[in-house]
């Protein structure tokens, strides 16, 4: 019987796997890039990118006047010329598009501020449709006058500014009341997310983060850290107000006539500080007015503070929340 010789399995050559290799992560690479450009394009569809304070003054002003969304993407650093107006109406979203970026301002603007968003305007700072960090930066100018933001100027109809992730205020100091924000008249104030921090009211001034007055703020996270006021309130300051505090920290804040991290004071009417969640520590560390300070200007008036929950813990202070009578501290929270 002749006998064939078994033909061995048959195996590719070495050289060719090797290309086929190649061919497969030239492949994936196309594909990634064309998912990463695809991407920045949907941004592009969903955002107007603006590259200098001209673009983003005409993305502001041509925003639609009936309440519907605008979002603008900065894309580089800018610098004000004069400040931005968010008109009645105007829904304007303003987010980082794809990297670090600061707003900063011109020596000539030292007496304006960065944003004024008008009665019936809305101002959110932060969106997930960006990939970047907004930082607005006061540039720890002493000359300045003005709040980065201010927030209303009258009762009716309400001015909003909203606060999210991925964005800081910071370095602005100022011969005025409210360091980073200005809150008046019926505004509303709701910060989700962000870093409020190093900003100082110099000249016996008010509120070296945020001032507020005849408004309502509302904390459901983020943080208030190392702001300072010659006189009350480090961090915020609050009079015929309503903070409703859900998350966040505040902390590292210092006042000179107490209340380093929040002053809770009252006018002509009630003022309400809520907290169910988040920390107030360490703040006026040298002194026993200073997490929460709570005094009303005269006699008479109505001051209401509710803090609960186990969420909190309010500490560093003898007493912690101190109000015009003396009331046992708060227990410090692990």
């Amino acid at each position: 019987m002749k006998k064939y010789k078994q033909t061995p399995h048959c195996t590719r050559p070495q050289g060719a796997a090797v290309v086929k290799a190649l061919v497969l992560i030239a492949i994936f690479l196309l594909n990634t890039c064309n998912n990463g450009l695809n991407g920045l394009l949907e941004l592009q569809r969903e955002m107007f990118p603006v590259r200098n304070y001209e673009e983003l003054l005409d993305a502001v002003n041509g925003a639609p006047d009936d309440g519907q969304p605008r979002v603008i993407g900065v894309v580089n650093d800018i610098i004000l010329n004069s400040f931005i107006e968010i008109g009645d109406e105007k829904n304007i979203t303003l987010t980082a598009f794809d990297s670090v970026v600061y707003i900063t301002s011109t020596i000539a603007m030292k007496d304006a501020n960065f944003f004024y968003i008008e009665d019936g305007g809305s101002l959110t700072l932060g969106d997930k449709r960006g990939r970047g960090t907004l930082i607005l930066d006061g540039g720890k100018d002493n000359s300045r006058i003005k709040p980065l933001i201010t927030v209303g100027s009258s009762l009716i109809p309400s001015a909003a500014l909203i606060m999210n992730n991925m964005v800081i205020l910071q370095n602005n100091i100022i011969n005025a009341s409210g360091g980073a924000v200005s809150l008046n008249y019926n505004s509303i104030f709701i910060m989700n997310g962000g870093i409020i921090r190093d900003n100082h009211a110099k000249d016996s001034c008010y509120g070296g983060g945020i001032y507020m007055a005849d408004a309502v703020f509302t904390i459901n996270g983020g943080e208030i850290i190392n702001n300072s006021a010659e006189n009350y309130g480090g961090g915020i300051y609050m009079v015929d107000a309503i903070i409703n505090m859900n998350g966040g920290t505040i902390t590292g804040n210092t006042a000179n006539a107490g209340g380093g991290g929040v002053f809770v004071g009252s006018g002509a009417r009630l003022s309400v500080f809520t907290m169910k969640g988040g920390k107030i520590f360490g703040n006026n560390p040298l002194s026993d007015k200073n997490n929460i300070y709570i005094g009303a200007f005269n006699s008479g008036q109505q001051i209401s503070a509710s803090i609960f929950g186990t969420s909190y813990f309010i500490n560093f202070g003898d007493p912690a929340l101190e109000c015009n009578h003396p009331i046992p501290p708060a227990p410090d929270y692990p």
